[in-house]
């Protein structure tokens, strides 16, 4: 215990210290974990006796959490605290509820659209570079927009379920260097879920 104090504790350092790079590199590394879990799941589903994880697979969705995960959320989340300020907890009005509702609604409007929908596209787009004789007779804009079609309505309900809820807590009570953190451990079951159904192939 002592030493997960210690290891946390260092974390947490960095968090503050070297904010942009941390996150980042925590993004991804959830990402990966996220698909090794997702990955397990769907060998289980299978009743495979053995885990046999797939390491180009594991390096897309690793790439999308380290890619998009973290310095364009690190800027988000600055963002919407510049544009939605609070005042410190324990001192908030009526206007902080308001401001709190209106920072949810348009990450989850704008972020949560251009995350899950970008995943989507990366993962065609990365299948295609990787393993092109899977998709000669289909072109990446048919594919990805078959893609979104399929997956992006069931996605984004989800979605404003599960983070539309999380966030409101993030907002509310966390200070901002710990957004990013908040949200990329969430993400390891949200990148769970994006990467077994990401990887269908539908078309």
């Amino acid at each position: 215990m002592a030493y997960l104090r210690r290891l946390w504790g260092t974390y947490t350092g960095l968090l503050a210290s070297h904010p942009l790079q941390t996150n980042t590199v925590s993004a991804g590394v959830i990402g990966f974990f996220g698909d090794c879990a997702a990955q397990a799941i769907e060998q289980r589903q299978t009743q495979s006796k053995s885990l046999k994880i797939d390491w180009i697979r594991t390096w897309k969705v690793a790439s999308w959490g380290f890619l998009a995960g973290g310095v364009p959320l690190f800027y988000w989340f600055r963002f919407l605290d510049r544009k939605f300020p609070l005042t410190a907890v324990g001192k908030r009005s009526q206007q902080d509820v308001i401001n709190m509702l209106k920072k949810t609604a348009v990450n989850q409007i704008f972020a949560a659209t251009l995350n899950n929908g970008g995943f989507y596209c990366w993962i065609v787009f990365c299948d295609r570079q990787l393993r092109p004789e899977k998709h000669e007779n289909v072109t990446f804009k048919e594919e990805a927009t078959h893609s979104l079609e399929k997956k992006m309505p069931p996605t984004m309900k989800r979605s404003f379920l599960l983070w539309g809820t999380a966030h409101l807590f993030n907002f509310w009570f966390l200070p901002p260097q710990y957004r990013v953190l908040f949200n990329s451990t969430g993400q390891v079951l949200w990148m769970t879920y994006l990467s077994i159904t990401g990887h269908k192939r539908d078309i």
